[in-house]
């Protein structure tokens, strides 16, 4: 999983392709609704710096200091806090107002870099009949939907076998985009995970991994300001702690709908899966419940403890 700027991107599969991996393959895109900008206004900023005192107007309709715990900006960390409108107070705030540092665009993808070991045999099709690596589980990753017959005319983008063809009834063959959240409005339905988790897991229809689901199985832990252990945002300042405290703070867990395609599609059931950075535990988790062994690394006592205890919930919520 990478974010999506350039520099963090390209090191990375850099730095995947040095280690020894092949990586001429498309990674898939992971789009969403609920990530939030993080910018630097920098009309404000001169005003700041100048001292000056800009004239409010209203209150920004995006401030965030009423939301509820059920609501997606809630688990943004910005609960309690006013945000207003206001008029640029010095000439060059003024001259410059509507600008931000940089590009921070509002986030809505994260980026899955896909790459595997180089092939031992002279094509795939060897390999696979070797040792069934090599390839990917496609038919199993199919994403389902309501409309079941083949469209005569299709008038959505892609042509004549647009985005609703499907093949032998079986659902649309996945694409490099997974999304949540309905990001694609009518077409989501052709990219839509939890549509597929439905069909595959039925318990798991979370998009965004939800409070609840990272919760689950913490209920003896004791709450705690989440912090982002030294990571940076995506301005590229320190992270600042979460205003509300939380039994899983780790900042960017994963939804179990995700991890449980990605696994899906790369392994069969007594495989064996590798999280080197397991967090707390959610790619370990969708491991167990699709029956692969699964082996997690995480360097921190605090997250290792979490995931052993998310672990133990849901094998005992599998076994129910």
């Amino acid at each position: 999983m990478s974010a999506p700027r350039q520099d963090v991107l390209g090191r990375q599969i850099f730095c995947i392709e040095e280690a020894g991996f092949s990586v001429d393959f498309t990674p898939i895109y992971w789009a969403y609704a609920s990530g939030f900008p993080k910018l630097a206004n920098v009309s404000k900023a001169i005003d700041k710096k100048a001292g000056a005192v800009r004239k409010i107007i209203k209150r920004n309709p995006n401030s965030r200091e009423n939301c509820g715990i059920s609501n997606t900006i809630y688990e943004s960390g910005t609960v309690g806090k006013t945000a207003y409108i206001s008029l640029p107070a010095t000439e060059k705030a003024k001259e410059l107002d509507g600008s931000y540092a940089g590009f921070q665009p509002k986030p809505a993808v994260e980026v899955i870099i896909v790459a595997m070991k180089p092939l031992k045999e002279k094509t795939f099709t060897e390999q696979a009949e070797t040792n069934r690596k090599g390839i990917t589980w496609l038919d199993d990753c199919r994403i389902p939907y309501a409309d079941e017959a083949v469209p005569a005319k299709n008038t959505a983008p892609g042509g004549k076998h647009g985005l609703g063809r499907q093949e032998s009834g079986k659902g649309r063959l996945p694409a490099n985009l997974l999304v949540s959240d309905e990001v694609l409005g009518e077409h989501s339905k052709f990219f839509d995970i939890d549509k597929w988790a439905n069909e595959h897991l039925p318990f798991i229809w979370v998009p965004k991994a939800s409070r609840k689901e990272k919760e689950a199985g913490l209920q003896e832990i004791k709450g705690q300001i989440a912090k982002e252990d030294g990571r940076l945002k995506e301005n590229g300042l320190p992270g600042e702690p979460r205003s509300e405290p939380r039994k899983n703070p780790h900042p960017t867990v994963k939804p179990l709908a995700l991890m449980s395609y990605l696994i899906t599609m790369g392994s069969r059931p007594g495989d064996i899966v590798l999280d080197p950075f397991s967090g707390t535990g959610t790619t370990s988790i969708a491991a167990m419940l699709l029956k692969r062994d699964y082996v997690g690394i995480e360097i921190s006592l605090e997250y290792h403890e979490i995931a052993l205890k998310r672990l133990d919930h849901f094998r005992r919520k599998k076994a129910a």
